[in-house]
């Protein structure tokens, strides 16, 4: 079962897919970014992979570097189990 904040997250998730605003892509982002555990930095992935608007994958991705050291040691985790083109774009981040 989805909780509520994460049922929210992904209804802003869906706005967010669906536009260019910086500012609609930032404060999503920002959501994201207020969960520091590792289940909410598994969800940030999802949406990173999941999004086919680049400019919210961009943001999603250099959100990561926002986190700081756990987000560039989950980042460095990913690298040693996801495919070549996932590799491609984490190493982008990195």
């Amino acid at each position: 079962m989805i909780d509520n904040k994460n049922q929210q997250l992904t209804i802003d998730y869906e706005k967010a897919n669906e536009t260019d605003s910086f500012k609609v892509h930032n404060d999503f982002l920002n959501s994201l970014l207020s969960d520091s555990s590792e289940k909410g930095m598994e969800l940030h992935y999802s949406f990173f992979q999941d999004t086919s608007n680049s400019d919210l994958k961009r943001i999603l991705g250099k959100g990561f570097l926002k986190r700081g050291e756990s987000g560039l040691e989950f980042l460095v985790q990913k690298l040693k189990v996801e495919k070549d083109s996932l590799k491609n774009l984490i190493l982008y981040i990195l």
